[in-house]
């Protein structure tokens, strides 16, 4: 379910933002996370503490969820900061960053997976101190959002498995999905920002959503290897197979928004999306002088072809 990139690119050049008629603002922002798929007692649930955080603009910090945000592997790392594929593979056993076993703090890590995360803001958002809402305040759905991700690489590369549907998943707001309202002053980042966070329905409308994001990467149970291999040496393996590139893109779409009508309803209005891309180089692997030519040579390994488990929501 993992695949692994790395961006050199600079933060700002990965950051497209997507708006219709100045209504909502979509920002995507790729990072890096620890793996929580393979290995879900590790530090996922800091990490998401943090990136929620992260991306959520108001005074109300922290949003209450859960999460030991103070973890090492919990860091939240837009992948401006990262330099290469190791950032981004994930692993059923210890791995931290392409090396395994990995260092101390992270000894209990299992690798890494890319993630689009997501800002999606009304700019116009309802005030709940009006009987009704003012026209033209706008909100939307989590039930109407869709992500879409593709990237080169082996096995079709990475998001095998989307387009993903949240309002079909049945998608509710979470820990990792926080709806906001914005309250009796109409802005979102203030103190008396509400957040849904336990499991509202996707049908609820909201003015803003801070998303963890859709995870995916390249792990070691997509590839057949030698006989043999350390864990170290499997990781460098995958890197070989991998090639020395993969380019990457997520795009959260909103199907309609709702706009208010000045008499107590909402109309539906054309959606809008927002996109972010990710280049990735592979590094040379840290065990390629030791293994030489022999593991270049064992092509006939391959991938294994799993086309399950390549993406969480």
């Amino acid at each position: 379910m993992n695949r692994h990139l790395l961006l050199a690119a600079s933060l700002a050049s990965l950051l497209l933002i997507g708006t219709v008629n100045g209504q909502v603002t979509i920002t995507v922002v790729p990072s890096i996370a620890p793996n929580g798929i393979t290995n879900p007692t590790g530090s996922f649930s800091g990490y998401n503490y943090n990136a929620i955080n992260s991306l959520y603009p108001g005074i109300q910090s922290p949003i209450p969820i859960s999460g030991t945000s103070a973890l090492p592997a919990a860091a939240y790392s837009p992948t401006g900061a990262v330099t290469n594929t190791n950032n981004v593979l994930a692993t059923t056993f210890a791995s931290w960053k392409g090396v395994a076993p990995p260092p101390g703090a992270f000894a209990n890590e299992f690798g890494n997976r890319l993630h689009f995360g997501a800002s999606i803001v009304s700019n116009a958002p309802v005030n709940a101190s009006l009987p009704t809402p003012a026209a033209g305040s706008t909100q939307f759905r989590l039930a109407d959002l869709t992500f879409t991700g593709n990237s080169n690489g082996p096995n079709g590369g990475l998001f095998t498995n989307s387009p993903v549907d949240f309002g079909a998943l049945g998608a509710t707001y979470s820990m990792t999905r926080v709806g906001v309202l914005a309250g009796q002053d109409g802005q979102v980042g203030t103190a008396d920002d509400q957040f849904l966070i336990n499991g509202e329905a996707g049908t609820t409308q909201v003015d803003a959503l801070f998303y963890v994001g859709v995870g995916s990467g390249f792990t070691d149970t997509d590839f057949t290897f030698p006989p043999g291999l350390t864990d170290q040496q499997k990781i460098d393996y995958m890197l070989q197979q991998i090639g020395p590139s993969v380019n990457a893109n997520g795009t959260y779409s909103l199907s309609q928004l709702f706009v208010a009508n000045g008499t107590g309803g909402f109309n539906s209005a054309p959606g809008t999306s927002g996109s972010a891309s990710a280049a990735l180089a592979v590094p040379e692997p840290a065990s390629m002088a030791v293994l030489g030519a022999g593991l270049f040579g064992l092509f006939g390994y391959a991938y294994r072809r799993r086309q399950n488990n390549k993406v969480t929501v």
